[in-house]
């Protein structure tokens, strides 16, 4: 058994290194089946694993099949039940079925579901394969001998014993033919064995042209980082000073505007506005002129945010641009207070699509290019 598992390990370790996913999977199952017939049931279950993903469904049918054997040997009937109805479901060939029913139905006769095991056992006795039907005459034996037929029990024990003298003798000229395999085997070993020198050789110039395409890889990434950083750097430093000339000349420009402002607010009008219940067209014009000339497209600007805005609407901007308060906005249009403080409030809320204090609108103005 030792021998045999060692030949497997030493295949397998053959089949990963040339990357021959087909026999690396067949050579897991195989090491998972000595395993599993030495008793050490969790390292077969372990080898059965790794299989799994290398084989085809039809192969996984039979690996669930034996996994489902081993847990049943445990006595964990939930798992058992688990990977038999896996290996049912990943069946592609009828004829693999058969060793599937054998061991479903010996694990309900285990559990005492004498009904289910024979229904399942009865399938496996149609099956060509002489092991499965062996197996299934034997489990029977066993069922009618727990159920207390006896009789029924002998035949089926009987039956088992014919076939098994039949397995027996083919299982010793498969082994007459297995040590012949063996030794072609050992042959086209030693041939692998030249051959993997020679893969081994490839592989390590490989290794050396991989190592100096990553070097060279390294190098070009840091030289590129530094002229990356280089070049943002400068990018940085160039956009700070535009942004230092731009903020100067925002800043100049609104010196000059608050200079305007002041000189205005000095002037007879906008004492008039100040201090007046009531201005006339003429002043509103003039005051029109005034702001429109201190910020260019005031009114325009103002339209944008406010396209339904009436004569009304723009000369309350006027005034807040200008810094009136509420109280004397009130007296000009002949409104209470409370008026124009709605009126502010509305306003505030169309231009900034949010709720606002009279206050609020007035700062908002004040600001507003």
């Amino acid at each position: 058994m030792e021998e045999a598992k060692a030949c497997q390990e030493k295949a397998l370790a053959h089949f990963l290194a040339v990357k021959d996913s087909v026999n690396t999977g067949m050579a897991w199952r195989n090491i998972g089946r000595i395993y599993s017939k030495s008793g050490t049931s969790d390292s077969a279950v372990v080898c059965y694993s790794e299989a799994i993903p290398f084989l085809s469904e039809q192969n996984r049918s039979s690996i669930y099949n034996d996994i489902g054997g081993i847990y049943k040997r445990l006595e964990q009937y939930p798992k058992a039940f688990e990977y038999i109805q896996l290996a049912l479901i990943s069946l592609t060939d009828k004829n693999d079925a058969f060793p599937v029913y054998l061991n479903k139905g010996d694990l309900y006769r285990q559990i005492g579901q004498y009904d289910s095991a024979c229904y399942y056992l009865f399938l496996s006795l149609a099956s060509p394969n002489i092991h499965t039907r062996s197996g299934a005459n034997q489990s029977l034996s066993y069922l009618e001998e727990e159920r207390g037929d006896y009789m029924a029990a002998f035949k089926y024990m009987e039956k088992h014993l014919q076939l098994r003298d039949s397995v027996s003798k083919a299982e010793r000229s498969r082994d007459l033919k297995n040590i012949e395999r063996l030794y072609n085997y050992n042959l086209i070993e030693k041939g692998h064995f030249a051959l993997e020198r020679k893969v081994n050789q490839k592989t390590f110039q490989l290794y050396i042209l991989l190592v100096f395409v990553f070097v060279l890889i390294i190098i070009c990434t840091i030289y590129f980082q530094r002229f990356k950083r280089i070049n943002r750097e400068r990018y940085e430093k160039e956009l700070r000073l535009l942004e230092q000339k731009q903020h100067e000349k925002t800043q100049e420009h609104l010196g000059r505007q608050k200079g305007k402002i002041d000189i205005f607010k000095q002037s007879p009008l906008c004492r008039k506005i100040e201090t007046q219940e009531k201005i006339n067209d003429d002043d509103w014009e003039k005051l029109q002129k005034e702001i429109e000339s201190i910020y260019p497209d005031f009114a325009a600007h103002v339209k944008k945010l406010l396209p339904d805005a009436d004569i009304i609407d723009i000369r309350l901007c006027y005034l807040a641009k200008i810094n009136i308060s509420s109280a004397q906005t009130g007296r000009l249009f002949c409104l209470v207070r409370s008026a124009i403080t709605k009126k502010k409030q509305a306003l505030y809320k169309k231009m900034n699509d949010a709720d606002g204090k009279a206050k609020d609108f007035d700062i908002f103005m004040i600001n507003f290019q």
